[in-house]
């Protein structure tokens, strides 16, 4: 079971470079100039945090590697770091909460 979940997960980052070719922006990833477009206005929250992060490759794309099939690699490159910082994380919720079976449950055979 656990090793279709691993390929699961693997086989979706693999097929990122699936959001090259959709038309529009992906969702959740609005600038607020679009938003402002989409729903005529655009929240203070969104305004005010806007400049707070810019993601290290603009448009997932490896600098220099922009055009052609390279920018796929930008793609599958951040799926697979986003899927490391996210294992990582839970990792570290079950260490510090004192589970010791990794996020599998405790299995009793009783």
């Amino acid at each position: 079971m656990k090793k279709k979940i691993i390929f699961g997960i693997l086989a979706l980052a693999l097929l990122t470079p699936l959001g090259l070719i959709a038309r529009g922006s992906a969702w959740g990833e609005w600038r607020v100039g679009e938003i402002k477009a989409l729903v005529g206005y655009a929240p203070d929250g969104m305004r005010s945090l806007a400049s707070l992060w810019s993601a290290p490759f603009r448009g997932y794309a490896v600098p220099g590697w922009q055009t052609g099939p390279g920018s796929a690699i930008g793609y599958i490159f951040s799926s697979l770091v986003g899927v490391a910082l996210i294992f990582l994380i839970f990792k570290a919720i079950f260490y510090f909460s004192g589970d010791d079976s990794g996020g599998e449950g405790r299995h009793d055979n009783t």
